[in-house]
């Protein structure tokens, strides 16, 4: 945790913990890709950070990773504007749009900013996994096409309805 509080772009430096190999003095490069969140990293970090600790100058550390955490949740999604004001840089095109909602709606909720939590909603459901205008429906499949009649739905995909699970859970539970 304290070094990637040390480091001068925090969660955007590749997933390095140390400076990553394209920034050995820690000037700031940013490197951020759509899957450096997923996979666990929201629910880590939600761990370590309602940990209480006896130690104050542990306490410390864990407060300067929650700032960096919350910087990182409300910054992922942002308008290139704001992630140009803040990192430098204009963040790559990213994807799963609509599964890092809720690292804007953690942030939502831990700053207590009814901006950011309306914002989470808003990529929740204009992100790019499952919009509302989808059919949400299977359809009957048979004949030549299988070899056993089916109801298929094709527009699921099972990382999108993962995520898509997932960010309704958190989002709900962070900013009903």
């Amino acid at each position: 945790m304290e070094l990637i509080s040390r480091q001068t772009a925090q969660f955007y430096q590749g997933g390095n913990i140390s400076p990553p190999p394209s920034d050995q003095q820690n000037a700031g490069h940013v490197q951020v890709a759509h899957l450096s969140a997923m996979f666990g990293l929201v629910e880590t970090c939600a761990e370590l950070l309602d940990l209480k600790l006896r130690d104050p100058s542990e306490q410390k550390i864990l407060d300067e990773f929650r700032a960096r955490w919350y910087d990182y949740c409300m910054y992922y999604n942002a308008e290139n504007v704001a992630q140009v004001a803040r990192y430098g840089v204009a963040f790559p095109k990213l994807i799963l749009r609509q599964g890092h909602s809720r690292l804007t709606a953690y942030a939502a909720r831990g700053l207590l900013d009814k901006q950011l939590a309306r914002r989470a909603w808003k990529e929740f459901y204009e992100g790019d996994g499952y919009a509302p205008s989808l059919p949400w429906k299977s359809v009957h499949v048979s004949g030549s096409d299988v070899p056993v009649a089916i109801d298929d739905a094709s527009w699921v995909s099972t990382n999108i309805t993962a995520l898509y699970g997932l960010a309704a859970i958190q989002n709900l539970t962070f900013v009903q």
